[in-house]
């Protein structure tokens, strides 16, 4: 990304009840903040169904596979552990870059 800036399609994003914004592909927006590249995104709604090439991509540990964007943030969200879901119900803001 340093050479050759933002490269391939946006990500997706899902805007959130609370008005934040989650990512389900973090190594990109990673990768963009590291070279101080901008992140290209597609804002996706709660309800806004997901494609069917993602189809199975997102699980839940009881078998049921989302269908939409939110569903599949919750599904990510709810497949961490206990601490993780309680300190961050809508997804995490720390994509491991230290301070």
């Amino acid at each position: 990304m340093r050479a050759s800036g933002w490269v391939g399609a946006p990500v997706d994003v899902v805007a959130m009840e609370n008005g934040s914004l989650v990512t389900l592909d973090n190594a990109r927006v990673m990768a963009a903040y590291l070279t101080g590249t901008r992140v290209q995104a597609t804002i996706r709604g709660l309800d806004e169904l997901l494609p069917g090439s993602m189809a199975g991509r997102f699980v839940s540990s009881a078998g049921a596979e989302a269908t939409t964007w939110g569903e599949a943030v919750m599904t990510r969200i709810m497949n961490q552990n206990t601490t993780f879901r309680s300190l961050f119900p809508n997804g995490s803001w720390y994509t491991g870059v230290g301070p």
